[in-house]
């Protein structure tokens, strides 16, 4: 090597700024990245009266999600997603809800230490609004559940890219609290598998 001659530093990631047509540089727009899952969750219903949780059973519903980057290890993700549940009425027979979420949050990915930069331990955290609908009357059930609540959610997770590919798999667990104090309390846990895409 030359005297003179800069050593270039190992084990560092460069940013590719682009250059437009006119020679001006710009920063490099931040990832973004699409999920489909699919998700399993069971809703347990808190009686006002006698605080006994009542387990409507597991339900299986799809999952889109789009987010996007706030920092390298920093997510923000929203979307929607869907599950007809099963309630028990004051007659004894049981009726089907159409369950909307919409999810709003943050998620971290950590990279545990000793492992490669495409494996990632997710920490997720937000909020959930939920719409239940169905045909028969709130004064049908002992605890409605129809109409639109709200409820924390976190979630902890993996995710693996895809060798040479813009895909990911990742698998999470997840709870959720209702925040609504007028409406029957509710608590979810369930669990994804899906598949991301990064742009």
């Amino acid at each position: 090597m030359q005297s003179g001659e800069q050593i270039p530093a190992l084990g560092q990631v460069k940013e590719n700024s682009s250059v437009s047509p006119e020679g001006q540089t710009h920063a490099p727009s931040k990832a973004r990245y699409l999920t489909l899952s699919l998700a399993a969750e069971t809703l347990l219903i808190k009686n006002k009266t006698t605080d006994q949780l009542t387990d409507l059973g597991a339900s299986f519903g799809p999952r889109l999600l789009i987010g996007g980057h706030l920092f390298s290890w920093m997510r923000c993700y929203s979307g929607i997603e869907y599950h007809r549940i099963e309630e028990s009425n004051i007659g004894g027979s049981n009726s089907y809800l159409d369950h909307y979420q919409v999810p709003l949050g943050l998620e971290l990915a950590l990279i545990p230490l000793g492992t490669p930069h495409t494996r990632y331990i997710i920490l997720r955290g937000g909020a959930v609004a939920h719409s239940f609908d169905g045909i028969d009357s709130k004064s049908n059930f002992v605890d409605p559940l129809e109409g639109m609540q709200f409820s924390w959610m976190g979630a902890l997770g993996y995710e693996g890219q895809i060798p040479d590919t813009k895909w990911r798999l990742h698998a999470l667990v997840e709870a959720s609290k209702t925040l609504d104090k007028e409406s029957p309390k509710f608590y979810g846990l369930g669990f994804s598998l899906g598949l991301v895409r990064t742009f």
